[in-house]
């Protein structure tokens, strides 16, 4: 029988790149792609923490880490089903019996010394809110997170129900809808390049909608520093795989990034850089509204192209861009 292998997503290397460098940063042991079982498949990250470490992360979203942790990432095309987490506990319990470090002192392999934590980008209903509760998965005090109390505890994270606070940050970037909006704002506000970097390329896989409705909002902002320019300017140049797949959209976008930022750089043209800006603010928006109701709904009719194309209103292109996402048909859209 051929085996057949699991293909990579864009997700998959990019949230276990930033995680193994986040631990790193904090000075844990990680691994990444840990082979427990061949038919099982690979741990996403395996994370070693000494008693001194465990303090460490008592103030972060990872507070109930142990000796030994098996981290498994879910991407927004990649739901948790009862069959991966069956796949997912047979490689907890493996993790058990493999020796990691050839040192005087071992990590202890006892279940009570390891945790598992999944954390889902999608809520997985049939698991959550089963009335059975198969898996024992109840509410803790911190909203998004679960946790199946046993010899071997383990953790389902929802990051779109954390909370909007510092500990949570980490598994933040990987929220959908208003908490992914919420976060990329404040990382703008607060000057979080590298979450705001990955908040971006992540969301661009799981959430473009709202990812292209924060850059509309940025382009409007006035007191954004030249720092966090630099990253979304580099976000756009690297072309991430949500806007590969729509590259006109992304030319587009990024042709009025360009031209907006040389108009802001010329010295005494405010005028000029204000209107420059401005227009560049509502070709952003008609050419992104057009892009979303093409690739949304089947047939767009030409006399609503035309009229996006002639309005000069902003918040009017932004109220239909709001209704676009939100509608089933474009009927239920409220043109003039």
């Amino acid at each position: 029988m051929t085996q057949i292998k699991k293909q990579k997503e864009p997700f998959d290397d990019t949230t276990k790149s930033f995680y193994s460098a986040l631990f790193k940063g904090w000075g844990l042991n990680v691994e990444t792609e840990c082979e427990i079982f061949a038919r099982s498949r690979c741990i996403d990250l395996v994370i070693q923490c000494k008693d001194a470490q465990q303090t460490q992360l008592q103030n972060s979203v990872f507070n109930h880490f142990r000796q030994l942790n098996a981290l498994e990432l879910k991407g927004h095309n990649d739901p948790l089903t009862i069959r991966d987490y069956n796949r997912i506990m047979m490689r907890a319990w493996g993790l058990g019996a493999i020796d990691y470090k050839k040192e005087q002192e071992q990590p202890s392999r006892l279940p009570k010394d390891r945790t598992l934590t999944i954390v889902c980008v999608n809520r997985p209903q049939k698991i959550l809110d089963s009335k059975q509760n198969l898996l024992g998965f109840k509410p803790t005090e911190h909203e998004g997170i679960y946790l199946s109390a046993g010899f071997l505890d383990q953790w389902l994270i929802y990051p779109s129900e954390l909370a909007l606070i510092e500990r949570n940050y980490p598994l933040l970037v990987l929220a959908k809808g208003n908490k992914l909006e919420q976060f990329i704002t404040l990382c703008i506000q607060q000057k979080m390049h590298d979450y705001l970097d990955l908040a971006l390329r992540v969301g661009t896989l799981n959430d473009p909608y709202t990812v292209w409705k924060e850059i509309l909002k940025v382009k409007q902002m006035n007191t954004i520093q030249e720092e966090t320019w630099s990253v979304i300017d580099q976000f756009f140049k690297e072309a991430p795989e949500g806007f590969t797949k729509v590259k006109s959209l992304q030319e587009k976008l990024l042709d009025k990034w360009r031209e907006g930022r040389q108009e802001g750089r010329k010295e005494g043209q405010e005028e000029g850089r204000e209107k420059g800006l401005e227009e560049g603010k509502r070709e952003t928006a008609r050419s992104t509204l057009i892009h979303l109701l093409s690739r949304k709904f089947t047939d767009v009719p030409e006399d609503i192209i035309n009229c996006i194309e002639k309005t000069e209103d902003l918040a009017q292109l932004e109220d239909w861009f709001d209704q676009a996402i939100m509608a089933v048909r474009i009927e239920e859209i409220k043109f003039l």
